[in-house]
C-alpha cells in the first residue's frame, strides 16, 4: 500500500488544479537502472476510460515493483491488486466520485452497467452475436437435448413499405453520409450483390421471379403471384433509392436480418443471401418458409448454394396463409400442416413483423440512408425487446404457479378420500368408546354414570358430524371430476395423484424451511 500511496501523490503531484492531471504514456523509461535493470512490462492489459477502452502495454519505471504502481504512475488503476487484466482510468473514477457525491442513488454497480454498455463489454459485439442470442427458445439448446426433426424455423419476405425516395428525382444531391449501420442486422449490399450471378444458367432479367416463366401450366404457382407487368414496375422502382426490404425472422418473431432492396423488386439475390447467412449461422435441419417456397426450391437447386443447402438438409416451405392460395398438390409438398416437424408454426412471421413496421414509412421516405437505417435498427430492437418479454416461455412458468384446474381438482379429491378415511376411523373409534363407557363406573353412581354418557354423546355427535362433512366434499369433488364410481384408496388412480399431494406437501416444507432460513 505504501508503494501505491507514493506513487498516486506523484500522480497528484502532475495535477494542473482540475483535479485531472494529465496522462503521459510516452515518458521514457531508463531500462538500465541499476536499482532494477528489468522493469515490468504490463503487456496487453485493457485499460478502460467513460469513452475508449483499448488494449495496450504499459512499461514500468525502474523502481516500480507492482503492476498497480506502474498502472497508476500511466494514471489507471487496476481491478486486481496483483494480477490485474482490466484497469479504470483513475480521472473516470474521479468522475464517478464526484457524480456518487450529487447522487447517492448512482452506485458503482451503476457505473460499471454503464461502462459495459459503451464499450459492449459484455461480449455483445462478436460476430452474429445478434443471430446466436436474440431468441432463447430458437437458439439455447439444453444438454442432452432430443434432436427436433427441424432444428430451427424461420420465415423470409419483402416489403416494400419502407422505401426511400431518390432525391434526384426533384433534381438535388443528396448530402454525402459515410455513417454505416452499426447493429448485424444488416447483410452489407457487397455481401448481397455476390449472389446476382448465383443463379446458373439465369440472366440478370430472369433474376426477378417475378418475370419468369414455368415449363408446367398445370403445376404453377408462381403465376398467382403476379402483380403489375415489368416495364410499369422498372418504371415505379426507379424513383426509389431503397424499394424496400428483405428480412428473416424467426418463428417467434423475432428479426434476424434485414437487408436493403436497392431499386428492384424481389430478385433471386436477397432469398440467396439472406439463406447462406443463415446456414452459416445456425447449420443443419433447418426450416424457412416463403411465400412462393414451392419455386424458391428450384431457384435454390440450380444456384451455386444448392449443394450447401442440400448437405446441411434445409427445408423450404410455404407459409399457412399464403400456402391456401396454391394448388392442392402443392400444399401437400409445401404446406406446413403436412411437414413433420413444424408444430403449429404458421410461417407467416414476417408478416407479424410488417403489421408493425409498416407505421414507419411516414418518417424513413425521405431520411437519409444511414437515418432510415437508425430508425429500422431503432424500430426493431424495440420489436425484439417486446417479444422477449412476452415468450412463451415466460407464460409457461407463470402457469406452473398452480397446477390445472382439473389436476387441482384430483388432488383436492385425493385428500378428501383421505380426511374421509381419518374422518372413519374417529367415528369407529368414538362408537366403540360409548359402547364400553359404563364399564369403569361404580354401579349405583348416578353422577358418574351421567357424565360418562354425556361426554360419549357429544363425542359421538362431533365425529358423526365431522364425517358427514368429509363425505359431502369428497361426494362434491366427485360431481365436479365427473367420475361414475368413487375412487377407492390405494387403487390405481388414487395411487397415481396421492404421489403429486406427497410431492406439493414435500415442496411446501422446503419453501417453509427456505423462508426460516432467510429470517
Amino acid at each position: 500500500m505504501s508503494a501505491l500511496v507514493a506513487v498516486y501523490l506523484d500522480y497528484q503531484s502532475r495535477d494542473t488544479g482540475d483535479g485531472l492531471p494529465p496522462v503521459d504514456d510516452n515518458e521514457p523509461v531508463d531500462v538500465d537502472s541499476e536499482d532494477n535493470p528489468t522493469p515490468v512490462s504490463l503487456s496487453d492489459i485493457e485499460l478502460v476510460d467513460l469513452f475508449t477502452c483499448r488494449n495496450a502495454t504499459l512499461i514500468s519505471q525502474p523502481h516500480h515493483i507492482y503492476p498497480n504502481e506502474t498502472l497508476i504512475y500511466h494514471g489507471y488503476l487496476g481491478c486486481s491488486p496483483i494480477f490485474p487484466s482490466v484497469a479504470i482510468l483513475l480521472r473516470t473514477l474521479a468522475a464517478f466520485q464526484q457524480a456518487h457525491r450529487v447522487c447517492p442513488r448512482f452506485t458503482i454497480q451503476a457505473q460499471c452497467k454503464m461502462l459495459c454498455h459503451l464499450h459492449h463489454a459484455l461480449g455483445h459485439d462478436g460476430k452474429d452475436w445478434h443471430l446466436q442470442n436474440s431468441c432463447p427458445a430458437c437458439c439455447y439448446c439444453l444438454k442432452d437435448e432430443p434432436q427436433l426433426d427441424i432444428e430451427w424455423l424461420v420465415s423470409i419476405d419483402r416489403n416494400h413499405s419502407l422505401k426511400r425516395w431518390d432525391k434526384s428525382n426533384y433534381g438535388i444531391n443528396e448530402r454525402e453520409d459515410s455513417r454505416v449501420a452499426q447493429s448485424d442486422f444488416w447483410i452489407a449490399p457487397e455481401e448481397v450483390d455476390r449472389f446476382r450471378c448465383e443463379a446458373k444458367a439465369r440472366t440478370d432479367e430472369a433474376d426477378d421471379w417475378e418475370t419468369e416463366e414455368t415449363s408446367n401450366t398445370q403445376f404453377n404457382c408462381v403465376n398467382r403471384w403476379r402483380n403489375a407487368g415489368p416495364e410499369f414496375r422498372k418504371k415505379v422502382l426507379s424513383v426509389f433509392c431503397e424499394t424496400g426490404i428483405f428480412i428473416a425472422s424467426c418463428q417467434h418473431h423475432f428479426v434476424l436480418l434485414i437487408c436493403d432492396m436497392i431499386k428492384s423488386g424481389k430478385l433471386a439475390k436477397y432469398l440467396l443471401v439472406t439463406i447462406n447467412h443463415l446456414l452459416d449461422v445456425y447449420g443443419k435441419n433447418g426450416g424457412c418458409a416463403y411465400d412462393i417456397g414451392c419455386a424458391t426450391d428450384v431457384t435454390l437447386a440450380n444456384s451455386l448454394l444448392g449443394p450447401k443447402a442440400h448437405a446441411l438438409n434445409l427445408r423450404l416451405m410455404v407459409g399457412a396463409f399464403h400456402g391456401h392460395a396454391h394448388n392442392w398438390k402443392c400444399q401437400l409438398d409445401w404446406h406446413p400442416m403436412y411437414i413433420q416437424g413444424t408444430g403449429h408454426t404458421e410461417g407467416e412471421g414476417c408478416e407479424h413483423v410488417f403489421s408493425a413496421s409498416n407505421d414507419l414509412a411516414r418518417g424513413t421516405r425521405h431520411a437519409s440512408r444511414f437515418h432510415r437505417h437508425q430508425a429500422i435498427e431503432e424500430h426493431f430492437g424495440f420489436w425484439n425487446e417486446d417479444k422477449y418479454n412476452a415468450l412463451k416461455e415466460c407464460a409457461y412458468f407463470d402457469s406452473l404457479k398452480q397446477p390445472r384446474v382439473k389436476d387441482q381438482l384430483q388432488i383436492c379429491y385425493v385428500e378428501a378420500l383421505d380426511e374421509l378415511e381419518e374422518r372413519k376411523l374417529e367415528w369407529n373409534a368414538a362408537h366403540e368408546a360409548a359402547n364400553y363407557s359404563l364399564t369403569s363406573v361404580a354401579i349405583g353412581d348416578l353422577v358418574t354414570i351421567s357424565k360418562a354418557l354425556t361426554q360419549a354423546r357429544v363425542r359421538l355427535d362431533t365425529t358423526y358430524s365431522m364425517l358427514q362433512n368429509a363425505q359431502a366434499l369428497a361426494g362434491q369433488l366427485q360431481v365436479q371430476i365427473g367420475l361414475e364410481q368413487p375412487w377407492k384408496v390405494g387403487g390405481e388412480e388414487y395411487s397415481q395423484f396421492k404421489q403429486d399431494v406427497l410431492m406439493g406437501k414435500y415442496y411446501h416444507a422446503l419453501d417453509e424451511l427456505e423462508r426460516l432460513v432467510v429470517m
